[in-house]
């Protein structure tokens, strides 16, 4: 996808350390740990809080700073804007850092049908060119939707007692939450308890969210 680079530079420019996440959500208490995550062959982005000592408040603070650089009023710093670019760049080149990882990368260029190593090295090429405007565009076309409750899916797991509190306070903002006790109640397709070892999956939904959540 044309955007892959830009989106990959713009997410480690938020949550790398002592960066805008890193300052203003960990930084003040907010969430321990934090992610933004991007699948190109889903063509998702979704957006991860952990361990969050003030859900709600961390999921308005970045929603803040994501509307700062979007309307201007916070300007994309060139010098981090180097570092996300470096980062990112790592992250591609790590890839193939073992037989076993260029192995993978080479299967999958044969799944998208293009010659082996063509992918990275163009991913690599197009990282490099990553600009300022760059950034604040995709900021601006992408990052805002993932705190619009119209265009997104969200879950929150949480401790029983804070459950009416999270539903509360995300219903002022038109988020709208279904009620469940426990994964077992959400999916009651699914028919391996909770408690099993990966070998064995279903294939149902939330075996899929708990292997996902184990790798």
């Amino acid at each position: 996808a044309p955007d892959t680079a830009p989106l990959m530079v713009a997410i480690e420019y938020l949550t790398c350390l002592e960066g805008p996440f890193w300052k203003q959500i960990r930084g003040l208490g907010l969430s321990y740990s934090y992610s933004i995550r991007l699948a190109p062959e889903d063509a998702t982005l979704s957006f991860d809080l952990f361990k969050s000592t003030s859900l709600f408040q961390a999921y308005q603070k970045a929603s803040d700073i994501v509307q700062g650089y979007t309307s201007g009023a916070t300007a994309v710093d060139p010098v981090m804007l180097e570092t996300a670019v470096s980062t990112a760049i790592y992250s591609v080149v790590r890839r193939e850092a073992s037989p076993t990882g260029a192995a993978r990368e080479a299967w999958l260029d044969y799944w998208r049908g293009i010659p082996q190593g063509g992918h990275n090295r163009r991913l690599l090429c197009a990282l490099r060119e990553v600009t300022v405007e760059d950034c604040q565009r995709v900021f601006k076309q992408y990052f805002l939707a993932l705190f619009d409750p119209k265009l997104t899916t969200c879950a929150v797991c949480c401790n029983p007692a804070k459950v009416d509190e999270v539903i509360s306070k995300f219903k002022e903002i038109g988020c709208e939450f279904e009620k469940v006790n426990s994964f077992e109640d959400a999916f009651p397709d699914c028919k391996l308890a909770l408690k099993g070892s990966n070998k064995e999956r279903c294939g149902c939904v939330r075996c899929d969210i708990f292997k996902m959540g184990k790798k």
